[in-house]
């Protein structure tokens, strides 16, 4: 009913949830944005209330107004939204990786071999036949011959050349030690019998037994210089009484006990070469049976083997002593 003055307002829409209301307003904003002269919007479906809202008495109220509801827009795919496919960045990576790898292995490998074997251990060497080959032990290839002159074979059998004689090492370093006077060398024979020196050939003994200035004091034995590494063998037969490191200076020696003309010999042989010695604690030895090498372990002042000797407690001189008992007898006379 429009009253004097008043124009007809429509009434506003009852909507049931907030869905509609949103779908409402959509539909609004749509229209508003479409341009004049353009066509019209499709009607709204009219869709019943939903039966959760109470219904107004029909005797007091009017029935509420249909619910609009518009029609869905068709969903436009913005450009940036489509799908790119992924390119299998890691996977090529990881490919190419791995094929450097294995090239500059190859290369590696390559270079190894190139510098490891002979320039020509990969050629073709040219075929031998067997007719090349002589079987005949009188036959000599001439390519293998030597024609020499029987007064060049002359003038090379002198072994004294302009003054020079040749000098074996033991000779050298005895002579370079007796001119230095630092110590003494005496000579001795080396010996093979039942007491013999500790090693098969002359060998310079570069300190001596006792007091002495260039050694700086009291020496307890006399000092032999083989060279680094030189095998020592037992100057008699006996048992092993020690052979290891202590305190006392030797470095790693060796103590081996025997029995000579009734007295009690204990022979000592200092600074050996840390773990040359194949003896242990109470072996059996012979004469002449590997000790250790020489070497520099404990107070040294270069390899050398220091060799003392114990008769029955006190120290003697080793240098006499094996010059007196040394000798190619087999056996050792007993009292």
């Amino acid at each position: 009913m429009v009253q004097d003055g008043e124009a007809d307002v429509p009434a506003a829409p009852v909507f049931a949830s907030r869905r509609e209301r949103r779908a409402a307003e959509r539909a609004a904003e749509v229209r508003a944005a479409e341009p004049l002269g353009a066509a019209p919007a499709p009607a709204p479906v009219l869709e019943a209330s939903t039966p959760d809202v109470p219904m107004p008495d029909a005797s007091t109220a009017e029935a509420p107004p249909a619910r609009s509801v518009p029609a869905p827009r068709p969903r436009t795919s913005h450009p940036t939204e489509a799908r790119r496919p992924r390119r299998p960045r890691r996977r090529l990576r990881s490919i190419g990786r791995a094929v450097v790898s294995v090239g500059v292995m190859a290369v590696a490998a390559a270079f190894a071999v190139a510098v490891s074997l002979p320039a020509n251990v990969l050629g073709s060497a040219a075929p031998v036949a067997a007719s090349d080959l002589s079987t005949d032990p009188g036959v000599v290839e001439a390519k293998q011959g030597l024609d020499v002159a029987d007064t060049v074979i002359a003038a090379e059998a002198p072994r004294d050349r302009d003054g020079y004689a040749s000098q074996s090492f033991a000779d050298a370093e005895r002579a370079r030690y007796q001119a230095s006077g630092q110590g003494f060398a005496p000579g001795f024979v080396p010996t093979a019998g039942a007491i013999r020196w500790p090693f098969d050939h002359s060998v310079p003994i570069t300190s001596g037994f006792g007091y002495s200035d260039a050694y700086g004091g009291f020496h307890s034995g006399i000092d032999f210089i083989p060279g680094e590494g030189a095998p020592i063998g037992a100057i008699a037969d006996g048992v092993v009484l020690w052979i290891g490191w202590d305190n006392t200076g030797y470095g790693y020696y060796a103590k081996i006990q025997f029995a000579v003309d009734g007295h009690q010999i204990i022979a000592i042989y200092g600074h050996m070469i840390d773990g040359s010695s194949p003896m242990y604690p109470g072996q059996l030895v012979k004469a002449g049976d590997l000790v250790g090498l020489t070497g520099d372990t404990g107070i040294a002042y270069g390899a050398h083997l220091h060799l003392g000797i114990e008769q029955d407690g006190t120290l003697i001189d080793p240098f006499q002593w094996l010059t007196e008992h040394a000798t190619d007898a087999t056996t050792v006379a007993q009292p």
